[in-house]
């Protein structure tokens, strides 16, 4: 600010002491110089471009010094146009200063932005990872399937034929649960699966009624009904062969599905004469 006073209070003396001189008006291009180097103070230009403010003054210094030679002489004349042009440059290289100047915040902000977002999606990941720990730790089976999380419970167990969740089933859901409250922005799947042993139709009921159990017990511990989605999907998807009695326990199973904040998921059509939200039956 003080430089820019003290270039201001330049120019004006620079008419008075002319005045004072008693010397012949200033030439066109003179005043023209004097008008050029006045806007680069309106235009706080020594404040950005310093040195080309500077450099403005001594060339119309020197014009003025030529006008009060030589008055109106060629000398003067090609003076002050030096000095208009210099003031015009300085006011050019302030605004491309400050054209920069706004491009390096405009990219620093983006990059600000995008490492904002890079430590979103790896605090998403190493959320994901944390629950497949927690998960792991708790003999619960997460595996990464695409962008879902999946818990295989194929040690969940039901009174045979009947879709009643057994002791040991509930404290491996319990586990299932705690995990899933850490995440209440993500919708779940519970699909049941059963062997081939038995009628299609038959095997494809009981395998929805043990995903509503699953989901009731799970609606029980806290995880809100809004998230659950259960379905029965029978004989379908078998990950081990229905030949041996191993192979067949494997394929009895329930399969939770984490999906991502935000996913959407369809929902199938429950099997006729199963009840998709058996918790919420019970709460009318």
């Amino acid at each position: 600010m003080k430089t820019k006073q003290s270039y201001m209070f330049a120019l004006a003396g620079l008419p008075l002491l002319c005045v004072a001189c008693g010397a012949a008006a200033p030439s066109k291009e003179l005043l023209t110089a004097r008008d050029a180097y006045a806007k680069t103070g309106e235009s706080n230009v020594a404040q950005v471009n310093p040195a080309g403010a500077r450099s403005a003054q001594d060339a119309l210094e020197a014009a003025e010094a030529a006008h009060q030679e030589d008055a109106g002489s060629d000398k003067e004349r090609t003076a002050a146009y030096v000095a208009m042009r210099r003031s015009e440059l300085a006011m050019a290289q302030a605004d491309e200063l400050r054209a920069r100047e706004e491009q390096m915040k405009a990219e620093q902000a983006y990059q600000a932005q995008l490492e904002q977002q890079l430590a979103s999606t790896k605090l998403e990941l190493d959320s994901q990872q944390a629950a497949a720990d927690k998960a792991k730790s708790d003999k619960v089976g997460w595996r990464k399937k695409g962008a879902d999380l999946v818990i295989t419970l194929s040690g969940v167990s039901f009174d045979t034929g009947g879709h009643e969740l057994t002791a040991d089933a509930k404290k491996r859901l319990d586990a299932v649960g705690h995990a899933l409250q850490e995440y209440k922005d993500r919708t779940v799947t519970i699909a049941g699966y059963t062997d081939n042993a038995g009628k299609k139709d038959a095997n494809l009921e009981l395998s929805q009624r043990r995903a509503d159990s699953v989901k009731a017990y799970l609606q029980g511990q806290g995880v809100s009904a809004s998230r659950l989605i259960s379905e029965g999907r029978g004989e379908e998807g078998p990950v081990a062969s229905n030949d041996t009695a191993e192979g067949k326990a494997s394929n009895r199973r329930v399969e939770i599905t984490l999906h991502p904040a935000g996913a959407v998921v369809s929902e199938r059509q429950p099997v006729k004469g199963t009840d998709p939200a058996p918790a919420k039956a019970k709460a009318k």
